[in-house]
């Protein structure tokens, strides 16, 4: 807080000293640096929502892993425990391969 209120007071006095160069009057100065913010706040508004729409317009990236294969393996680690517990209660290995195959088939489809 105390940065933004040290750069609202360079602010301000940027504002107030362009205004006393051209104009060399410390009430048009004044005027300008009370002024000058508020519209530049204002303008700032619009400025975001107009950047809020071009955003919008733009198509979602398609997020992809870091490494090839990442994404199966987080998906198969947490899918496989599960799908080897079940088969595992169905008694013997094929229920495990079988589970194994659905989850690749379920999280890949052709």
């Amino acid at each position: 807080m105390i940065k933004t209120l040290t750069f609202a007071i360079v602010h301000f006095s940027v504002a107030f000293g362009v205004g006393y160069a051209l104009t060399g009057s410390v009430a048009v100065g004044g005027a300008i640096a009370l002024l000058e913010p508020a519209l530049n706040t204002v303008a700032y508004f619009f400025h975001e929502k107009l950047w809020e729409r071009i955003r919008a317009r733009r198509p979602t990236p398609v997020r992809r892993a870091s490494r090839p294969g990442l994404d199966l393996f987080a998906q198969l680690k947490e899918g496989v425990t599960m799908r080897i517990d079940t088969g595992l209660a169905e008694k013997g290995p094929r229920p495990v391969a079988r589970g194994l195959a659905e989850l690749i088939a379920d999280t890949y489809p052709l």
